[in-house]
């Protein structure tokens, strides 16, 4: 054998032969194969002598070991299993006798075995021959335990379909169930079922139901769910029976069940709850859980009605739920009622069916009174805030007068036919029995007269200190007596007879007027007068403006923003002259008529004109420059050869400046029928 010490290092992997033995380069090593998937992989017969040891073993097909040992608790050896423990589903294990358990009867035909120790069910220490959880008679522990002479001890509650047998010695359970035969002993427990003998107890007896003929309690009955008594049966209370309760179905209102009665012979009966705390409550129920009466431990007294609480006390009174109704049944015609006070808050005196909030109502003869033994009695009517929004009815402010007050801005209305139901009466003022004034319906005031003939009508002597005002005409059908002095004013005509202003709304003159004149020369003569008038017209009665005049007008001389036209004796000033203002044409033409040789002259002044416009001596002026309408050569030929409704009117000799060609050009044709561009001759500076 060749004996080499050293070391080989080989990267990527190294191969022996085809497929004999190779490490790849990811470090899996294959035997019997050149493509291994696992860190080893062997393809073929592997021979280990000596330990493996590995974390999981996975084996495909057939294993054959001749010994298997699972640490030191299992162990596999020539087809037997030993094991400490066995834990899982046994159902399916068989033939399988443990020392333990042993089959005495072989010959019954199935399987009997009995143990040979004590059997626990739920627990690992069975202290009886069959045990079920705990051993029942150690302290503390809860289960079933049946011993070798048949005795049964259970520390829960044992139930069956029955129990048959005596049953001796004490029972402290609860016993359900028929219990036949005497019980001797002492019970301690419950009875639910029915007692056919005879029953002494010296402490508490507790009955779910009790049916007896006479029954005699000395101590205390505590009744847990009801305690009946027959019909008629009278249950007493107190040495001589002074209480007495009892039921009789035959004294009931047909279809509503029988009468019961209390009864309290002497003394007192009283209805209490809550005792000394002070928290309890005595209900009278018609039905069950349908309220009727309850006293409340503070004092509160509920009544209801239907289970719906109509009445209740407080502290400070009385609350009443919905309607209030005093009067007898029934209350439809309303006349069987005293007073009623509706939930609507409308109160009804004789009537409960108040349309109102306060309704009075009799048969005959409603009487209503608001008096006070002293002082001043009112009845105010009127808006919650100040004082001053309320009207108010007295008496007694001043002595045995009546008086009747608006104490806001507003007025004090009497109105009669309110409803306009066409009514035909009168407002009266009577002393007693006697009538002095009244007020029609039609607006006529009568003073000592019932039918007023005028909306003043007055009987008798008047008098009248101040002044008095007459709208129209002033009647006297008798004599007036003494002086009737006018004065220099007649009071409401604005005529001053003497001095001042006299104002008058229409005057009609059928003859001349003359201001300033004695005698009028025409209709209206202002000669030697100056009017003054917002506006007048002249051939119409609406001007419209300051000065209208329709038709033809002939003036001398006309003055425009000046209050006197100039005069000169050398030469005529004009007929229209206009000081510091502009004359402006609008959509106007203004023309001279040549055969009557009008000519326009500037800074002319009584010189004779020459030509129809003379500008020689407007050089003095400011701005002397007469200026040429100035356009672009191409709104001057546009304008040129338009036509129709934009027809400029171009004619011969028309003058412009052209802004494009910088110069002065003259319209003037060489025979053309219209106009052509071509006819414009430029005058320029060369």
């Amino acid at each position: 054998m060749a004996s080499i010490r050293k070391s080989f290092s080989f990267r990527n992997g190294v191969q022996v032969d085809e497929d004999n033995f190779i490490v790849n380069a990811n470090g899996l090593v294959g035997i019997g194969t050149s493509v291994p998937s696992e860190f080893l992989d062997v393809r073929g017969t592997a021979k280990v002598v000596g330990l493996v040891t590995a974390a999981d073993v996975f084996v495909s097909g057939v294993a054959t070991i001749t010994d298997i040992k699972v640490g030191s608790a299992i162990s596999i050896t020539d087809g037997g299993v030993a094991a400490t423990r066995f834990y899982g589903d046994g159902a399916t294990l068989s033939n399988l006798p443990t020392s333990q358990w042993e089959d005495i009867n072989l010959g019954l035909g199935f399987t009997s075995i009995y143990a040979i120790g004590n059997v626990g069910i739920a627990t690992t220490d069975p202290r009886q021959s069959f045990q079920v959880g705990g051993d029942p008679s150690a302290t503390g522990k809860l289960g079933v335990g049946i011993n070798s002479i048949g005795n049964i001890r259970a520390s829960g509650i044992i139930t069956a379909s029955s129990f048959v047998g005596a049953i001796a010695g004490p029972v402290t359970g609860d016993v359900t169930g028929d219990l036949t035969g005497n019980v001797t002993g002492n019970t301690a427990g419950h009875h639910t079922g029915g007692v056919t003998g005879n029953i002494n107890s010296t402490g508490v007896s507790t009955f779910n139901s009790l049916n007896a003929t006479n029954a005699v309690i000395s101590g205390i009955a505590t009744v847990g769910t009801a305690l009946s008594f027959a019909d008629l049966k009278v249950a007493t209370f107190g040495n001589n029976h002074e209480l007495e309760i009892k039921y009789d179905k035959s004294q009931g209102s047909s279809g509503l069940g029988g009468r019961a009665t209390i009864d309290c012979s002497a003394g007192e009966l009283v209805l209490s709850a809550g005792g000394s705390l002070n928290v309890g409550q005595v209900r009278i129920q018609p039905n069950g859980g349908e309220d009727g009466i309850n006293v409340v431990h503070n004092g509160q007294v509920e009544l209801y009605h239907d289970n719906v609480k109509r009445l209740n006390t407080t502290t400070t009174g009385v609350r009443i739920a919905n309607d209030l109704r005093v009067g007898t049944p029934p209350y439809t015609s309303g006349f069987g009622t005293v007073f009623s006070a509706l939930s609507t808050g409308k109160v009804g005196i004789g009537t409960n069916l108040s349309l109102s909030d306060l309704t009075i109502k009799k048969p005959s003869g409603t009487t209503v009174e608001v008096i006070a033994e002293s002082g001043v009695p009112n009845l105010t009517v009127g808006l919650t805030g100040d004082t001053k929004n309320k009207g108010i009815l007295r008496f007694n402010s001043e002595a045995n007068t009546l008086d009747i007050i608006n104490n806001d801005t507003g007025d004090l209305n009497f109105i009669l036919d309110g409803d306009n139901n066409s009514g035909s009466g009168n407002i009266k003022f009577i002393d007693n029995t006697t009538e002095r004034a009244r007020i029609t319906n039609d607006g006529k005031l009568g003073i000592a007269i019932t039918n007023p003939a005028h909306q003043l009508h007055v009987v008798g002597t008047s008098t009248v200190t101040g002044n008095a005002f007459i709208g129209g005409n002033l009647s006297v059908g008798g004599t007036i007596s003494g002086a009737l002095s006018l004065g220099n004013v007649i009071e409401g005509t604005n005529v001053l007879t003497t001095s001042g202003i006299s104002t008058f709304n229409q005057v009609n003159f059928t003859s001349s007027v003359g201001f300033g004149s004695a005698i009028p020369k025409v209709d209206v003569d202002f000669q030697t007068a100056v009017a003054s008038f917002s506006g007048v017209g002249i051939g119409t009665t609406n001007p419209g403006n300051r000065l209208k005049v329709v038709g033809t007008s002939f003036f001398d001389t006309i003055g425009v923003n000046t209050t006197a036209v100039k005069v000169d004796t050398t030469h005529n000033p004009g007929g229209l002259q206009m000081i510091a203002e502009r004359l402006y044409l609008y959509d106007s033409q203004l023309r001279l008529d040549l055969s009557r040789q009008s000519k326009i002259g500037f800074g002319t002044a009584g010189d004779t004109l020459s030509g129809s416009i003379d500008l020689r001596k407007a050089g003095g002026a400011i701005s002397p420059w007469a200026f040429l309408p100035e356009m672009t050569t191409s709104v001057r030929n546009t304008k040129t050869t338009a036509v129709g409704q934009s027809a400029s009117g171009i004619g011969t000799g028309a003058v412009i400046y052209n802004t494009t060609t910088k110069r002065v050009e003259i319209y003037l044709p060489d025979g053309d029928t219209t106009a052509n561009v071509t006819n414009w001759v430029g005058i320029a500076t060369v």
